[in-house]
């Protein structure tokens, strides 16, 4: 029965189901080596299977809107196909379970570590793969510090006294990560180790003049940019601004 159900889900280009305890046990692993994770950051069982079904298939960047923790609902449903008269061709039919993309840098921060803890328990299942050797959450540390710093969203422009008059927007920065990401699957399925497959795509010059400074330069007069909402930046800059309009007008009266 379990042969015939995995043949199944193959056959559909499902991932294997994780087995029971699982999670539980490899999260057990992991905070006896690192440090005791909250159920946010624990990966959710319909996530960590995809994941595993990239190691019998090909690593891929996944949208963060399909990164999900064990406290979000995530199922991998059965995969339908179903002839379209219209277009003439089958037409695949199936349920797809998403969370809203982050819209601020907490939300960003929390995905990219549910994204790590996950790749740390890849690690743990399968060991012997080299791709996942340097596998932790501290790569994704240090890489969601990078997107939020001064070499990405932090990249702010400044006016003649040196105060920032405008940033990228976590838009910019969500359109490098997934670039920046499918490199490193690239790298990864040429056999790279994912540290250093991140180093390396990071450090691609074209990626980012492609997927980052490209676009911030078209936005760079917009409102959105001129909100400043970079980490570290967004607060100096509403405190500089002062209250609202509204409440400066009924302070006056």
């Amino acid at each position: 029965v379990e042969n015939r159900t995995k043949a199944e889900r193959l056959n559909q280009d499902l991932p294997p189901k994780v087995n029971p305890g699982e999670i539980d046990s490899l999260t057990k692993v992991f905070e006896a080596a690192e440090y005791r994770l909250n159920p946010v950051q624990i990966p959710s069982d319909a996530y960590f299977e995809r994941k595993m079904h990239e190691l019998e298939t090909r690593f891929s960047a996944e949208a963060l809107s399909r990164v999900t923790n064990s406290k979000q609902q995530d199922v991998n449903d059965a995969r339908n196909m179903s002839w379209d008269s219209v277009n003439g061709t089958f037409k695949e039919k199936g349920k797809i379970c998403t969370v809203p993309m982050p819209t601020k840098a907490e939300g960003l921060r929390a995905r990219l570590r549910t994204m790590g803890v996950c790749w740390h328990f890849l690690r743990l299942r399968a060991p012997g793969r080299i791709e996942l050797k340097s596998a932790d959450g501290t790569v994704f540390d240090r890489y969601v510090d990078w997107l939020c710093g001064p070499d990405v969203w932090g990249h702010a422009t400044e006016d003649e006294s040196g105060k920032p008059v405008a940033t990228p927007t976590i838009s910019h920065v969500l359109i490098l990560d997934l670039a920046i990401r499918k490199k490193v699957a690239e790298l990864m399925n040429e056999g790279t180790d994912l540290k250093r497959a991140y180093d390396l795509a990071t450090a691609d010059g074209r990626i980012m003049q492609t997927h980052f400074f490209n676009h911030v330069a078209i936005d760079i007069g917009s409102a959105k940019c001129k909100a400043c909402t970079a980490p570290g930046i967004a607060e100096a800059h509403a405190a500089t601004a002062g209250p609202p309009s509204g409440e400066r007008n009924a302070g006056q009266k």
